[in-house]
């Protein structure tokens, strides 16, 4: 079943599960989600507080309607927290299959009470682990050639660097402060980050280069500041992304005008 035009390459304000109830089954082929961790944080319009059990019974909605609109040859990613990722693979079990846990070395800031927090997880999972569509050999990292160990076969098998496994650490994250990073879009007259989780555009393109085609529809239904969008518009992907936040909808729209100003 095809999208009417007012859902592909469309920002919809709205709350995700009312919006997904509208889209046709296994019509999405790749689906990147950063949900509310509920943890507190301050998204406006959504309160980010629920009880334990109507948090998660939340998250098995949305979960199960990402599954039931993924194609079979579709992947889900889900950025979570490492306090919540065991209820979220347990929830996700019911309805897909388990490819990979990424550890996302982002850094963190330092307690006392325990080892610093320095990772985030992102959860990978596949419709049917037989079809489901991943590029092996999208990216590449660059391989130490002063090692002695490689031999010239193996440099020349390794002529574009060595494949990327599930520790990510060469992504920085999107700080603020005194020294933002360089993508941070802050607050006016502020050091602080307009959206508090804005995540680097280079994550969410490793997510695409490797789990989708050209021309393929991203499903992103927590699109916060637009990034899932604008990196479907540099690497020619069609996108639908959903936001319950107004404020944020207007963040994203503003980016992606940007990128159209740049492109024609």
């Amino acid at each position: 079943m095809k999208y009417p035009d007012d859902f592909i390459n469309q920002i919809i304000c709205g709350d995700c599960l009312k919006v997904m109830k509208g889209m046709p089954d296994e019509s999405i082929d790749l689906v990147f989600a950063d949900p509310p961790f509920n943890r507190k944080k301050d998204y406006g319009i959504y309160k980010d507080n629920k009880e334990k059990k109507v948090y998660l019974d939340w998250v098995e909605k949305w979960i199960r309607e990402c599954f039931r609109i993924l194609k079979n040859t579709g992947n889900l990613f889900v950025m979570i927290d490492s306090k919540n990722v065991g209820y979220y693979q347990v929830i996700a079990d019911k309805y897909g299959i388990f490819e990979n846990l990424i550890i996302w070395c982002r850094g963190g800031a330092s307690t006392k009470r325990k080892f610093n927090p320095y990772h985030q997880d992102i959860l990978f999972y596949s419709k049917n682990h037989k079809e489901h569509y991943f590029k092996f050999d999208a990216e590449h990292k660059p391989i130490d050639k002063t090692k002695n160990w490689l031999s010239k076969e193996k440099f020349r098998r390794y002529d574009l660097g060595d494949r990327i496994n599930e520790i990510w650490s060469d992504i920085k994250y999107i700080t603020a402060g005194m020294y933002p990073h360089k993508e941070a879009i802050l607050k006016k007259n502020t050091y602080k980050k307009l959206h508090p989780c804005q995540m680097p555009l280079k994550l969410i393109e490793r997510i695409i280069k490797f789990a989708s085609n050209k021309n393929d529809i991203i499903f992103d239904p927590f699109l916060g500041s637009g990034t899932t969008a604008v990196a479907c518009k540099e690497l020619n992907r069609n996108y639908i992304g959903i936001e319950i936040s107004p404020e944020y909808c207007d963040m994203a729209n503003k980016r992606l005008r940007k990128i159209a100003e740049r492109l024609f």
